[in-house]
């Protein structure tokens, strides 16, 4: 059994690194202390796809998977220190 990421789920991954790297650790702790929400940056992930892997494309979904899904928000997490230690 092969467990290592395809092509794709790499680049999804890279692209979820980047995303929070450089779309919300600059900001983050700012907006934290003020307890801001940013629609803006919430409606980037879902361009991305963030929202909606699970779903299939011929209903509106990005047809990505579950495995995209987790491989995202793993990147997104790990930007976001007050969601848990490592």
């Amino acid at each position: 059994m092969n467990f290592e990421l395809s092509e794709d789920q790499q680049l999804i991954q890279d692209t979820a690194r980047r995303f929070a790297a450089e779309e919300i650790a600059p900001t983050l702790e700012a907006e934290e202390a003020k307890h801001e929400f940013r629609v803006d940056r919430v409606a980037k992930m879902g361009e991305l796809g963030m929202f909606s892997c699970g779903v299939p494309e011929e209903l509106g979904g990005s047809g990505m998977g579950f495995m995209e899904s987790v491989l995202m928000a793993e990147q997104i997490r790990s930007t976001c220190r007050t969601w848990g230690r490592r």
